[in-house]
């Protein structure tokens, strides 16, 4: 049995002005998102080289993660392999 049938697609058809609507929106949304990886590139960059201070401060700032508990764990983490118990525990 072939599970990708054709004939068992589903289509729904939208009027054309509507139909550009939703293509523009789909458009502007997945462009305007930067991903995680893109965000958090240079804080861990510094991770990688060894600034730990500078990759802590990177992760802190939400902007990088997008969200406040990443932040925290991730600047927690960077702080805990740096050997800075008193702030990684502060941090988690």
């Amino acid at each position: 049995m072939n599970v990708f049938n054709t004939a068992m697609a589903v289509s729904i058809e939208l009027p054309g002005n509507l139909r550009l609507h939703s293509v523009g929106a789909l458009l502007l949304l997945t462009s305007a998102c930067a991903s995680y990886p893109q965000r958090t590139d240079a804080a861990l960059r510094d991770f990688e080289r060894g600034h730990m201070s500078n990759a802590i401060d990177a992760f802190q700032d939400v902007r990088t993660t997008g969200s406040e508990f990443l932040s925290g764990v991730e600047a927690g983490t960077v702080a805990l392999a740096a050997g800075e118990w008193d702030r990684a525990i502060d941090l988690l």
